[in-house]
């Protein structure tokens, strides 16, 4: 990235969404997430960060996942807002109870990625 592409609007907050499908990519996909919201920290300018999980992946935000501690840390430390897709959560069968709290279950993942774009989010797939 240039120099120079990040100091222009400087104060403008940033709005990105992550998508993630697989659950081999969450861990790729916190990464990434700490290493963006280190990185705009560090230059004071304000980011909103959504982690959209759906396809195998909402397996990923079930309390009882191996991955779970990551989504409390990103929730816990980041202010990352995590939404799993209610229709993948049906097919995994996973009832939304099950989910770490503080996770935010949309009724379809593409209309919320869809929604989001429409809305200004840069779109981000690790």
């Amino acid at each position: 990235m240039r120099q120079d592409a990040v100091g222009k609007g400087a104060g403008m907050e940033r709005k990105v969404i992550f998508h993630v499908d697989e659950c081999g990519r969450f861990e790729m996909a916190a990464g990434n997430i700490h290493n963006m919201c280190s990185f705009y920290r560090g230059r004071e300018i304000p980011v909103v960060i959504e982690l959209l999980l759906n396809g195998e992946a909402v397996r990923a935000a079930a309390a009882a996942a191996p991955e779970a501690e990551g989504c409390r840390e990103l929730l816990r430390e980041e202010g990352v807002e995590i939404a799993v897709c209610n229709n993948a959560l049906r097919k995994n069968g996973i009832a939304a109870e099950e989910l770490t709290e503080g996770v935010r279950v949309v009724p379809a993942g593409v209309v919320e990625l869809a929604e989001r774009q429409f809305q200004g989010y840069a779109y981000i797939r690790p």
